[in-house]
């Protein structure tokens, strides 16, 4: 998302009008949202930013279904959001199994947040 450092990426706004346009007619939607962790010492597990739970929470209450995934405890970006909005159920649910099988084969290092 748009950050200070990031001044050329997508406003939380952008993505509210996309879920607008998605009621209106754009059948299908599906948006990769890195999540990025908070500034820490080496070592220790980064919580994620206020951000990544604030994006969760809007693009939710916009009517996307939102799937929080962590691959790591350290780093810059230790996981994504996967946003979207299917015109059938099915496929919606097709991607969630598709996001827990990854999941599952990645093993403990990785886990829905």
């Amino acid at each position: 998302m748009r950050s200070d450092r990031k001044p050329d990426y997508p406003t939380l706004e952008s993505l509210r009008r996309l879920a607008e346009r998605g009621a209106k007619g754009v059948a299908n939607v599906l948006m990769w949202l890195p999540m990025v962790g908070e500034r820490v010492s080496s070592g220790i597990a980064l919580p994620l930013h206020a951000s990544a739970f604030a994006t969760r929470n809007e693009c939710t209450r916009w009517g996307f279904q939102v799937l929080a995934v962590r691959w790591c405890e350290d780093g810059r970006t230790p996981g994504c959001l996967l946003v979207y909005h299917l015109d059938s159920a099915k496929v919606a649910q097709r991607v969630a199994a598709a996001v827990n099988d990854v999941v599952g084969t990645m093993g403990q290092d990785c886990r829905m947040a």
